[in-house]
């Protein structure tokens, strides 16, 4: 999975927004492969739209805050088995 449109505009400017940026991605994407046991399994979610997304593929989501927030938080209700 090429997550470098989320990234590759930002990584010229180097702000700390930048920064929180990459991190936020990064954290989804440790995440992401923890609860789904592997990586090639979370890339095949994150890239299908999603009821607790109001049917938005998580990938869109990736571009703010409040989108990885939501993000990490759904992942937590799957790994605790609470699907939404």
């Amino acid at each position: 999975m090429d997550f470098s449109k989320f990234t590759e505009p930002v990584l010229t400017t180097r702000s700390p927004h930048v920064s929180e940026q990459i991190l936020q991605i990064t954290e989804v994407v440790a995440k992401g492969t923890e609860v789904f046991a592997d990586q090639e399994n979370f890339l095949k979610w994150i890239q299908q739209p999603n009821k607790a997304f109001a049917q938005q593929t998580p990938m869109n989501l990736l571009k703010s805050r409040f989108g990885t927030d939501m993000i990490i938080d759904e992942l937590g209700r799957i790994e605790y088995g609470i699907f939404s």
